[in-house]
């Protein structure tokens, strides 16, 4: 009895997602996804994951986004989902015993966080371990190149008539 009530708790999906961040997540990033899975039923601001790193908050969001996040809030949230499918998947826990643990509002809001990183049901989702989501929620996406491209006339810009030169007389 006391292994069933034991059995997926947030400890042992911390501990698993842990190890599958450190086999899928790049060396400089990983202090900072454990920082946030470490906590992952707390309430992490990014002022407060940055103090704990000893970095400013410009350069955690930094890391985040070059780690494969839009920002601390989403690696945050992340890790949480992680955290939640491993329970899902470990236990025989329901989604609002879930959600109560991981401290989300509702169970309709793991169930719709769930739903925006994986596209899937939370219990589909919990098909697939821990390093495959891994794998897919933290692959970083390749760099935009928001700078403009450079202007090249083929014509004449604008259309423009430029009067004929007079070549005969001078």
């Amino acid at each position: 009895l006391r292994r069933l009530l034991s059995r997926g708790k947030p400890g042992d999906a911390i501990e698993t997602v842990t190890m599958a961040m450190q086999q899928t997540v790049s060396a400089p990033h990983l202090p900072l996804f454990i920082c946030c899975i470490e906590r992952v039923a707390e309430p992490l601001s990014a002022v407060a994951v940055a103090r704990r790193l000893k970095v400013s908050r410009r350069t955690l969001s930094a890391w985040a986004r070059q780690a494969g996040a839009r920002g601390v809030r989403a690696m945050t949230s992340k890790c949480r989902v992680l955290a939640a499918l491993e329970m899902i998947r470990t236990s025989n826990r329901s989604i609002e015993q879930v959600a109560h643990d991981l401290r989300f509002a509702s169970s309709a809001h793991l169930h719709n966080t769930i739903r925006r990183y994986t596209g899937r049901r939370p219990r589909e989702a919990a098909r697939d371990d821990a390093g495959f989501w891994c794998r897919r929620v933290f692959t970083p996406s390749p760099p935009v190149d928001i700078r403009r491209p450079r202007a090249e006339w083929p014509a004449v810009p604008n259309d423009a008539i430029l009067p004929p030169t007079n070549q005969e007389g001078s």
